[in-house]
């Protein structure tokens, strides 16, 4: 943790309930979540608790890398010697989709970069669901696979 003055006398995020926070901090990037720890004394307790990786792990990684969900509840999120902060950045960074990536993780980038595009086209995808008046509830043809509209939330 890094050295911080004992008390932070206009630290905004202090004032932030976790939950809030937390949504906050899920919104930025990891070198983002970094300089927020920095800035913030309030930030940077709040993020050593290791069920805050766990979490930015369940919500930031496992959309786009399913495989992982099994090992995480049975073998990593058991472990406490584990360090989850390290782990979701290690995630992060082999799983950036690059240019001319190759290795173990590149369908998993590839997986990642799409999902990222998809994301985006989802919202206007239910708009024009709700135009025609289909349901997204509706077992049919026309109504959005359970995974798309569950990735969107």
């Amino acid at each position: 943790m890094p050295d911080l003055p004992p008390v932070d006398r206009c630290d905004p995020f202090a004032t932030l309930p976790y939950d809030i926070l937390h949504m906050l901090l899920n919104l930025l990037t990891a070198t983002d979540i970094l300089s927020v720890e920095i800035a913030s004394s309030h930030v940077s307790t709040q993020i050593h608790i290791p069920t805050f990786w766990k979490s930015m792990i369940v919500a930031r990684i496992l959309p786009w890398f399913p495989e992982l969900k099994d090992l995480c509840t049975t073998v990593l999120f058991a472990s406490t010697e584990l360090n989850f902060r390290e782990l979701s950045f290690w995630l992060d960074s082999v799983t950036q989709p690059t240019y001319g990536m190759v290795g173990p993780f590149m369908h998993i980038a590839n997986r990642r970069r799409i999902m990222h595009a998809v994301k985006k086209l989802i919202p206007l995808y239910l708009n024009q669901l709700q135009e025609r008046g289909l349901s997204t509830k509706e077992d049919s043809s026309d109504a959005p696979d359970e995974a798309v509209v569950a990735a969107s939330n």
